[in-house]
């Protein structure tokens, strides 16, 4: 682990990450791993036609649109579906009636009428004529008639190879003319179920076949090659029998990226594949009659495109979109007509999608080295600003030239290599922060640091006044052990390593900050940097156990020399501490400081250290004054104070009363 940290920390930093992170984004994105990018573009779709609906910003010829609805309610009073086709003769007479453009109906009749005349003999086994008599006709020929008197387009579906085609299907021919290998990367399918042969001269014939992707369809074939046959959509069959025109021709574009479709004045715009983006609107836009209304009469259908369909939820034919939910098939297939009319090609092209993410990956080196300067609150706020520019140009290329470039993917690219920058920053700055909390943990307890680290407000330069206790302590006998040992340099400092580790130790262990090292003498504080509850009393008792642990120490030096110098050589300390007000702060230049601490209370502490050895006691302790609630505090406590005098210590004039700590 800690290698790592040290190749992190060498060769990597937050700028750097941040560039490695939005480049391998876009070798995702343009490698389409897994599909991702596909999804994105899917999403990026969804997000444009909510946010720019068909209708708002383009033409819409939807005023020249109509969809019967066999919808419940019709199902309802009419009957069970299938209806028998005299039922559904009567209806398209009475659409024929009114002289729409073009009908296209989206319904499969691959079976033959199940309530005909020849059908009910065979059932019964009565002779045909017995039901002709009483004028059950044959409702196939009828409806045929009635759908030669007008221009209509029947469904057919793309099937495969396991379905099966029944002996009563029309063969039908392409409509299409292919001019060079247009047709070559078109959806292949095995086969197409067809409508019965009884129908089999109706003017158009369009598969209702689409694709759904994330449970959406937001794209749907316009052509299916078949056996070599090109076979257009319903939707697409539609436009060109609507205009009378004998077929439909097929070709690449000039640059041989997309294909066109031209149905005599119209001309369709599609990916290689055959495939038809769909920017979506608002549905209701589109006028919907269910078909009980429609008979009753008062509808004007003069020369508009009328599809037949349903609704109803029994038929299942309703599919999510990027605009909305539940929408029947029909109305997709206006959508798409609409879309044609209107001149609106939704396409994807590589250079554009490379634009952005070039565009992103610029702004991700602004925002990355943004990271490396300000502070997250700024970043937070620069994020959602830098996302404009990409959202202006996405808008730009998809209303105005069609286009579809991949924003989720773009603005994941912006946001994890930002992300990807702070964490790195975090990372190199909390590995510094703790080297520094480690240096620091030298000289103050593990729990302050800890704390200080959590402190909004630290002391300012120059020092503030607070009230702490300040800790002097002198080893007794140091002149023996250096003198004994002047000829090992190494085995006195081992020595007084040893000796001022023990008693470092216990300082810290009673939230002591250690201020400074002096040859055989250390300092240390209470109260600060930050504040610790009852430090008068954790500064006595650190006195107490140094006191008890000098044999110990003593043994522990012994094992530490040679022999002949264990007798000479004895361990004693002196101590002083003093309580009051202190100036605490960084002490010293502008070039050079320290942490420490000054006022009369240092300096009163650094005499009574020195006072022990003419009062002959370890550990003598200076308060302000002498007050009795203070010593009856601590002798609850199992601290005796012992009063020894009112001393002037050297340096003051007026004398302060002194306790030996016991």
């Amino acid at each position: 682990m800690k290698f790592i940290k040290s190749i992190l920390i060498k060769f990597l930093s937050p700028l750097p990450a941040g560039m490695i992170a939005a480049i391998f984004l876009w070798l995702i994105a343009s490698s389409n791993i897994i599909q991702l990018s596909d999804k994105s573009r899917n999403l990026t779709l969804d997000i444009m036609s909510q946010l720019f609906p068909y209708e708002i910003y383009f033409e819409s010829y939807a005023d020249n649109m109509v969809f019967i609805d066999i919808d419940d309610a019709s199902l309802n009073e009419i009957g069970q579906w299938p209806w028998p086709r005299q039922t559904i003769a009567k209806i398209f007479n009475e659409v024929n009636l009114k002289n729409p453009l073009v009908v296209g109906v989206d319904i499969l009749f691959a079976e033959k009428d199940r309530y005909s005349a020849d059908n009910m003999a065979d059932f019964f086994n009565i002779n045909t004529k017995q039901f002709t008599d009483l004028g059950i006709m044959n409702g196939d020929q009828l409806l045929q008639e009635k759908m030669l008197s007008r221009p209509y387009v029947l469904a057919v579906a793309a099937i495969d190879s396991e379905q099966k085609i029944t002996k009563h299907q029309a063969e039908l021919l392409s409509p299409i003319t292919i001019i060079g290998e247009s047709n070559k990367y078109l959806y292949l399918t095995d086969s197409l179920l067809a409508p019965i042969k009884d129908f089999q001269e109706t003017q158009g014939f369009g598969f209702v076949n689409t694709i759904k992707s994330e449970g959406k369809i937001r794209s749907t074939p316009l052509l299916f090659n078949i056996k070599d046959q090109v076979f257009p959509s319903l939707n697409l069959e539609m436009i060109r029998v609507g205009q009378s025109s004998p077929n439909h021709i097929l070709k690449f574009n000039e640059i041989g990226d997309k294909l066109q479709i031209k149905s005599g004045e119209v001309i369709t715009e599609t990916d290689i594949n055959g495939v038809f983006n769909i920017h979506y609107g608002d549905m209701s836009r589109f006028t919907t009659l269910p078909i009980i209304d429609f008979m009753k009469g008062g509808v004007d259908l003069q020369d508009k495109i009328v599809i037949i369909g349903s609704s109803a939820a029994g038929l299942g034919d309703f599919h999510s979109t990027s605009y909305q939910d539940d929408i029947p098939g029909p109305l997709i297939h206006l959508q798409v007509i609409d879309q044609i009319l209107g001149e609106r090609f939704i396409n994807f092209h590589p250079f554009y999608e490379q634009a952005m993410y070039f565009l992103t990956f610029m702004f991700s080196l602004v925002l990355c080295w943004a990271v490396t300067k300000f502070s997250i609150y700024l970043i937070i706020l620069i994020l959602p600003i830098s996302f404009l520019p990409l959202y202006f140009f996405a808008k730009y290329i998809f209303l105005g030239f069609g286009l579809i470039v991949n924003i989720p993917f773009a603005m994941a690219m912006l946001f994890i290599s930002a992300i990807t920058s702070y964490i790195i920053k975090t990372f190199i700055e909390n590995i510094e922060k703790r080297k520094i909390q480690n240096s620091f943990m030298q000289y103050v307890p593990e729990s302050l640091v800890k704390n200080i680290n959590k402190e909004s407000d630290v002391p300012s330069l120059g020092g503030q006044e607070i009230q702490s206790t300040v800790f002097f302590l002198d080893i007794r006998g140091y002149t023996t052990i250096t003198e004994n040992l002047k000829d090992r340099p190494d085995l006195l400092v081992k020595v007084i390593g040893h000796i001022m580790n023990e008693v470092t130790n216990i300082l810290i262990k009673h939230d002591a900050t250690i201020d400074k090292y002096i040859g055989d003498a250390v300092m240390a504080f209470w109260n600060a940097p930050i504040s610790v509850d009852n430090y008068e009393h954790k500064a006595m008792q650190a006195a107490l156990e140094i006191k008890e642990k000098i044999p110990t120490i003593n043994r522990e030096v012994k094992n530490l020399l040679p022999t002949n110098k264990r007798k000479v050589i004895s361990i004693d300390f002196g101590m002083g501490l003093c309580s009051g007000p202190v100036v605490v702060g960084n002490m010293g230049s502008d070039f050079r400081f320290n942490y420490s601490v000054m006022g009369d209370v240092v300096n009163v502490a650094a005499r009574l250290e020195a006072m022990t050895k003419e009062k002959k006691k370890t550990i003598l302790f200076g308060f302000e004054d002498k007050v009795k609630e203070r010593t009856d505090k601590y002798k609850k406590m199992g601290i005796q104070l012992k009063f020894i005098d009112n001393v002037a210590v050297r340096g003051k004039k007026e004398k302060i009363p002194v306790y030996a700590v016991e």
